[in-house]
This record gives C-alpha cells, sequence and structure tokens, in this order.
C-alpha cells in the first residue's frame, strides 16, 4: 500500500536480498510449474545434460518402466533399451551431442514388469546459453508401439500379395502354355477336317467338327481372359496412357461389332452430345472395353432393337454410354455383376460366356484412372458407363487408332 505523499513514480529501494529470493522463488516457481506440466502430458519427458546423460526424467515415466528415477538419470535408461537397439541409438545420439543436430530415432524399450519391449519415438532438441554452447537437451518419448505393429502387419499382408501375385502368374503362364498348346491342335485339326482334307463329311460329322471347333474358341477364350484378368491384378499389364479423340475412339469400334449387329439384326446409333472431347486413355484398351460393352448390349438385345451410344462430361471425366433395349438387370444382382464368373439373371446364362469379360473391363478402366459402372431396369434394359480422364486437346493427333 502506497503511503500519503509518496510519488506515484518512486522506485523502493534496492535490496539485493530481496531481489535474489524473488528470483529464486520465481526459478521454483517455474521448475514446479515444469514437472507439473511433464506429469500431465501423455509422453515420457526428459532432460539431459551436455554430455549427454539424462539429469531428469518425469516420475510417471519411471513408473513406466517400473523403476525409480535415480535408476533411469544418467546412463541408466541404457538398461531398459533393447539390446539390438543399443548400437543405432548410442550412435545418433553421440552424433547430435557433437553437431548439435535435432535427436529423432525409435527404439525398443523395457515395459514395467519386464513383460516387453514397446516401440518409441525418441525427440530432442537443444538448449543454448548466452555463450552459444549448449547447456541442456529436452526430450520426450512417446510410446509408438501400436502403430509399428500396425506397419508391420501391413508390410507382411502387402508381401504376402505380392508373393501370391508373383505364384498366380507363374501358375497362369503355365496354364497359358499348357492348355493353348492342345487347344490350338485341336482347333487346327478342327478347321482341317471341315475343309475336308481327310475326305467329305457328311452333314452330321460336319455339325459334329463345328460344335468341336466351337468349343474349342471358347476355351481358348477362357483362358486368355484368365491370363489377362491375372496381369491385371498382379499389375503385370502395360497401360499406355495417352490423349485419345473420342469420336476417332468410337468410330473406329464400328467395323468390329457391324457384323454381330447384322447377326442379331439390331441397331446402333452413335449420338455424340460433345463432339471434339478427347480422353486419357490407353487407345487399344478403352477400344478393348467398348467393343465387349457393345458387343454384350447385343447379345442381350431383342432382333430389331436398338443400341445407343453416346457421350457426356462430368468436370474432368468423360463418359461413355452404351445403352440397350434387352432384359435388364435385377436390382439385387446390380452389385455383382463386375465380379469375376458372376453371370446374373437366366437371360445371361442362357447366353454362356467366361464370365470375365466385364471383369476385366472394369479393371482396365480403373489402370487408366477411369472406372465402369452400370445402370438397370430388369425388363427394360440396362446402361453401362466407361468414366475416362477428360485430356486436353493436343496441338496435334497424339493417338492413331486402326479399326
Amino acid at each position: 500500500m502506497r503511503e500519503r505523499g509518496t510519488p506515484v513514480n518512486q522506485e523502493a529501494p534496492d535490496d539485493p536480498a530481496l531481489s535474489r529470493s524473488a528470483a529464486e522463488e520465481s526459478a521454483a516457481q517455474r521448475d514446479a510449474r515444469f514437472r507439473r506440466l511433464t506429469e500431465a502430458i501423455p509422453v515420457q519427458v526428459w532432460t539431459a545434460l551436455p554430455d549427454g546423460k539424462l539429469d531428469y526424467v518425469s516420475d510417471q515415466t519411471a513408473r513406466y518402466f517400473g523403476r525409480t528415477v535415480e535408476e533411469v538419470v544418467g546412463d541408466g535408461w541404457l538398461s531398459i533399451l533393447h539390446p539390438d537397439d543399443v548400437p543405432v541409438t548410442v550412435e545418433r545420439w553421440t552424433h547430435s551431442l557433437q553437431t548439435g543436430e535435432s535427436y529423432e530415432t525409435e527404439f525398443r524399450l523395457l515395459s514395467q514388469g519386464a513383460e516387453e519391449y514397446r516401440w518409441h519415438l525418441a525427440r530432442a532438441v537443444p538448449l543454448y546459453g548466452e555463450d552459444r554452447r549448449i547447456v541442456q537437451w529436452f526430450g520426450t518419448n512417446t510410446d509408438i508401439h501400436e502403430k509399428k505393429q500396425a506397419e508391420a502387419y501391413l508390410e507382411q499382408a502387402r508381401l504376402r500379395e505380392h508373393e501370391s501375385n508373383v505364384a498366380k502368374s507363374r501358375f497362369m503362364n503355365m496354364l497359358s502354355h499348357e492348355l493353348r498348346t492342345p487347344l490350338g491342335a485341336i482347333g487346327g485339326y478342327s478347321e482341317l477336317l471341315s475343309s475336308g482334307v481327310r475326305g467329305t463329311l457328311t452333314a452330321a460329322q460336319k455339325a459334329d467338327v463345328d460344335r468341336i471347333y466351337h468349343n474349342q474358341q471358347h476355351m481358348l477364350n477362357l483362358v486368355n481372359d484368365l491370363l489377362e484378368l491375372a496381369r491385371l491384378e498382379a499389375r503385370q499389364l502395360t497401360i499406355d496412357v495417352k490423349p485419345v479423340a473420342l469420336d476417332t475412339l468410337l468410330h473406329a469400334v464400328l467395323p468390329i461389332v457391324d457384323p454381330l449387329l447384322a447377326a442379331k439384326g439390331v441397331q446402333l446409333t452413335l449420338q455424340l452430345e460433345s463432339p471434339g472431347l478427347w480422353v486419357a486413355a490407353d487407345a487399344a484398351k478403352a477400344q478393348q472395353i467398348l467393343i465387349n460393352l457393345i458387343g454384350n448390349a447385343i447379345k442381350f438385345s431383342p432382333r430389331d432393337s436398338r443400341i445407343l451410344v453416346g457421350d457426356g462430361r462430368a468436370e474432368n471425366v468423360v463418359c461413355i454410354t452404351v445403352a440397350d433395349q434387352g432384359c435388364g438387370i435385377d436390382s439385387e444382382e446390380l452389385a455383382d455383376i463386375f465380379e469375376a464368373f458372376v453371370q446374373v439373371g437366366p437371360a445371361r446364362q442362357r447366353e454362356g460366356g467366361s464370365g470375365l469379360g466385364l471383369t476385366i473391363s472394369r479393371e482396365l478402366a480403373r489402370a487408366m484412372s477411369g472406372d465402369l459402372r452400370v445402370e438397370s431396369v430388369f425388363g427394360t434394359g440396362s446402361t453401362f458407363i466407361l468414366e475416362l480422364p477428360l485430356a486436353e486437346t493436343p496441338a496435334a493427333p497424339a493417338v492413331g487408332i486402326t479399326a
């Protein structure tokens, strides 16, 4: 309380003893606050001298390891470090002590009761004095054991997947050789017999030989589809993405599907709403997808019906639609339409096929950063939508497509 008549700005007389006492009290308060903070935060807190020996660990840190503070400070912390982690930890800690660089490493520390070594992330930064020399290090240890276990599990899963893909690829290559060779021979001899090289065939014999050839082609297509699917799953199929003119891509497909359209008596209408669009795609793979989609539409369309092939754009995506007036797909079966070997609905099962065409088509689309989806109303028809990334129009044509 200021006495009456005392000037407001008048300073109290200097008292060295009082100043020293206030400074000591302030330092003690700061130390007490620091210790309370180290007990409150969910990490292990420690400090070290310039030579690297610990001069402080929080009480909760010592309790975590089932030791006293005195047993952990100094070099005592090395006794709870996993023996395999000692050399690299000491090397990195020594490097930071000599260079002043921030310290960071991962190691395993023995938890309370010697039950297990748990992974920790250790970090420390130096505190410099007025002479720019390090006077102390402030560090923390964070328990990251669950994170390391999750990383190890994911790495093992990736390794198992890779090994599985390699084994699958080897098996499929073996299967290709072992099946293609006899299938090729069956097809070749069927054609020879059908041409009359062994003598004129009766009508019944000709029909039998044609059945043999038809089934040989079906088996050969199945083997080829299996191989392509295996390469896609093993990421061994080369995808060469370049700008492709959409109208060029679509017009290249038409001559290939014309014989199928004529045989089934189905009309195809090409309706481009946005001429001049370019897509980022592998031209051959995109053409393969469209041939499969149009071929499926023809297969499941009634005679004298129409297939509409159109386009659309949504932001940076170009949508190519193939809509038919066929049997459609039941809503409960739509989710399975792209699964391997799935042929939903009685009509599709009667038409046969490997059940891999749509699976391969969607995988190819996704390999080009696109997608393939379907919309359908049972009894009315289906619309398959091929999505491909929009590409900028190049100064000169980038890709030529040969039908």
